[in-house]
């Protein structure tokens, strides 16, 4: 089902590292809104800004499928999409993840803004959510396995 110009919902039913557990995550009607608020909200308004492609590496979860990627952690991920405003999407796209980040922090109302960075601060992927009841505009960065808020690691790592 097409969400958006560039985003369906297939998209968001994908596992990157296991896409035989994502192909039987059940989608309900209720994650069917969720999927075309965040390509319409989120998704395809930064990837109009960038100009360029979004992939979605991993969207909506089964328990199953959830376990797999948090070893048995996690139990409360918003890639559950239990809750009514639980939503998110990990993504990436080529060279521009910065940006993105910055866009989406600059821009949009969120739960979760997250960028993974690796040991030498290099992006590798963004998660965002939906905002919910837990989350409001938490902007954070998952560097080597600790979470850090993004004013302090920013400053401390980026001199910004």
């Amino acid at each position: 089902m097409n969400l958006s110009k560039n985003f369906n919902s297939e998209e968001f039913v994908v596992s990157r590292d296991h896409p035989e557990m994502a192909k039987r995550t059940i989608v309900t009607n209720l994650d069917l809104v969720k999927f075309k608020v965040m390509a319409d909200y989120i998704l395809q308004p930064t990837r109009n800004y960038l100009g360029q492609p979004i992939s979605i590496i991993s969207g909506k979860r089964s328990e199953e499928l959830n376990a797999a990627v948090h070893n048995g952690e996690a139990t409360n991920s918003l890639h559950l999409y239990k809750g009514i405003f639980d939503a998110a999407v990990d993504f990436w796209c080529l060279d521009h993840l910065w940006d993105a980040f910055d866009f989406i922090r600059d821009t949009f109302v969120y739960g979760e803004l997250i960028i993974y960075v690796s040991s030498i601060k290099a992006p590798r992927f963004i998660h965002v959510a939906l905002p919910n009841s837990k989350d409001y505009m938490q902007t954070l960065v998952q560097q080597q396995g600790k979470f850090h808020q993004w004013d302090d690691w920013a400053q401390k790592n980026l001199g910004i």
